[in-house]
C-alpha cells in the first residue's frame, strides 16, 4: 500500500469514528442503564461526565441532538431538504449503511440520522443551509444530503414527503425476515434491560419470542415489552409498504435492494 493510500485510509477511519461516535456513547450509556455492563467495566464519574460533555459537540447524531444545538441552528439561514432517501425496517442495517454513505466526499451528513417527525418541512433544521451546500459543492464538485432511517412502514411520512418532494430518489433496503426478527428480539432484550427481560417469559429465548408472536398474530399486534417501539412480525412484512412507496413516488424513483448484498461487500472489504 502506498503512503498516500495509508493516509487516505487513516482519514476515512477517523471520519468513520466521528460519524459513529454518538452511537458508541449512547450504546455505552444504555449498557449502564440496562444493567448489562459489569461493575468492572463501569466508567468512573469523571469518564461519564467526559462522555456527556463530548456528546454535546459531535458532528452527527443517531438520535435527538442536544437542544442547544437545535436552537443555534435556527439562526443559520435557510436550510435545505434531503436529496435522496435510504429507508428500511428497523434492524435492517440502516445505521451501518448510513455511516458508509456519509463517508463519501460528496455527501453532507445531516445533524441526525433519525428524527421522529412526519412533516419534511420540519426536517430542515437537521440539514445544511443553502449557503453551506453551495460552498461544499464548489469545493467537492457536488453536495448531496441523505435521509437515512428505519421508517419503511410509516405511511404518513411516506405520503407527506411525496407531497413536498415527489421526485425524490428512494432506496428501500430489505432484510431477510427471519434474520430481521432475530435482530429485533436481541434489540428488544437489550432495550428492555436485564431485570425486565428476565421477568418476561416471551423474551427469555428467540423461540419463545417467535412462538408468542405467531400465536397472537394478526389479531393482537405484538408489542412485547415494546422497548424498541415496533411490532415484531408486522415490521417484517414488506410488500404493502414497498407498494405504497412506489405508489407515492413512482416506480421510476424507487429502487429496492437486498441488504444482504451490502453485508457481503462489507465483510469482503
Amino acid at each position: 500500500m502506498l503512503e498516500s493510500e495509508k493516509m487516505d485510509a487513516a482519514a476515512i477511519e477517523r471520519k468513520r469514528n466521528r460519524l459513529s461516535r454518538a452511537y458508541q456513547l449512547v450504546s455505552e450509556y444504555r449498557n449502564i442503564r440496562s444493567g448489562y455492563m459489569s461493575d468492572d467495566h463501569l466508567p468512573s464519574k469523571l469518564q461519564y461526565i467526559a462522555g456527556l460533555s463530548e456528546y454535546q459537540f459531535l458532528p452527527h447524531y443517531f438520535g435527538p441532538p442536544p437542544s442547544w444545538r437545535m436552537l443555534l441552528r435556527k439562526f443559520g439561514g435557510k436550510r435545505t431538504l434531503p436529496d435522496f432517501c435510504v429507508i428500511g425496517p428497523i434492524k435492517s442495517g440502516t445505521s451501518d449503511l448510513a455511516v458508509n454513505i456519509m463517508l463519501h466526499p460528496n455527501i453532507m451528513a445531516p445533524l441526525s440520522k433519525e428524527f421522529y417527525i412526519p412533516d419534511p418541512e420540519d426536517w430542515r433544521i437537521f440539514y445544511p443551509t443553502e449557503r453551506q451546500k453551495k460552498e461544499y459543492a464548489s469545493r467537492y464538485g457536488s453536495a448531496l444530503s441523505p435521509f437515512l432511517a428505519p421508517y419503511l412502514h410509516w405511511m404518513e411520512l411516506t405520503y407527506r414527503l411525496s407531497q413536498v418532494q415527489p421526485n425524490t430518489k428512494i432506496v428501500l433496503i430489505l432484510r431477510d425476515s427471519v434474520k430481521r426478527v432475530f435482530s429485533h428480539w436481541k434489540w428488544e432484550v437489550f432495550m428492555s434491560g436485564k431485570k425486565r427481560a428476565s421477568e418476561l417469559p416471551f423474551l427469555a429465548s428467540f423461540p419463545a419470542y417467535v412462538d408468542r408472536a405467531l400465536n397472537v398474530f394478526p389479531e393482537y399486534p405484538m408489542h412485547m415489552a415494546r422497548a424498541c417501539g415496533f411490532n415484531v412480525l408486522q415490521t417484517s412484512i414488506y410488500w404493502k409498504a414497498v407498494s405504497y412507496w412506489m405508489e407515492c413516488f413512482g416506480r421510476e424513483n424507487v429502487l429496492v435492494l437486498d441488504v444482504a448484498d451490502y453485508f457481503l461487500i462489507a465483510i469482503v472489504f
